[in-house]
């Protein structure tokens, strides 16, 4: 087995299309379906708005923008000869319960993936250990915060 380094960069566009089609309906089939069962939305939902909402010529256009990343995607993965992937699904362990609505979580981890319709699989690995996992010994938290959601995650360091 070769381990080799493959460069996340190509996935923010990944991230973004994706985002751009989760909210293209403008958030209406999300609250169509809450207002059937009488229950509202979940805070923290990725959930568009009426200014998300795209017309039919956006999403054609979204459609193709998606077929486009997909096809450089394969392309780069073929070059690549990478059998399989191994990322991070998230940047933490986990969050007191509630916690993460307020994270302004940024979704770049598992995005592509569901954007691509590709298999992925989550594993845990480990447990926190109060010994190794300390803020004294956490890289993390060298240099500045790169967004709002790694900002946010540092906060929840103890």
């Amino acid at each position: 087995m070769t381990v080799v380094e493959w460069d996340p960069k190509p996935h923010a566009e990944g991230v973004h299309l994706w985002e751009k089609a989760v909210k293209a309906d403008g958030g209406r089939k999300c609250r169509n379906y809450c207002d059937l069962i009488g229950e509202p939305l979940i805070e923290g939902m990725v959930v568009g708005t009426p200014q998300d909402e795209l017309t039919a010529v956006q999403r054609q256009e979204l459609g193709l923008q998606k077929l486009e990343f997909e096809k450089a995607f394969l392309q780069r993965w073929g070059d690549s000869s990478v059998d399989a992937l191994i990322m991070p699904i998230m940047p933490w362990v986990a969050y007191s319960p509630k916690v993460w609505v307020k994270s302004k979580q940024w979704l770049g981890y598992t995005a592509p993936w569901n954007l691509l319709n590709y298999t992925s699989l989550a594993i845990p690995v480990t447990t926190v250990d109060p010994l190794v996992d300390s803020k004294e010994n956490d890289h993390f938290l060298e240099g500045p915060p790169r967004n709002d959601s790694d900002a946010f995650n540092r906060d929840q360091c103890e």
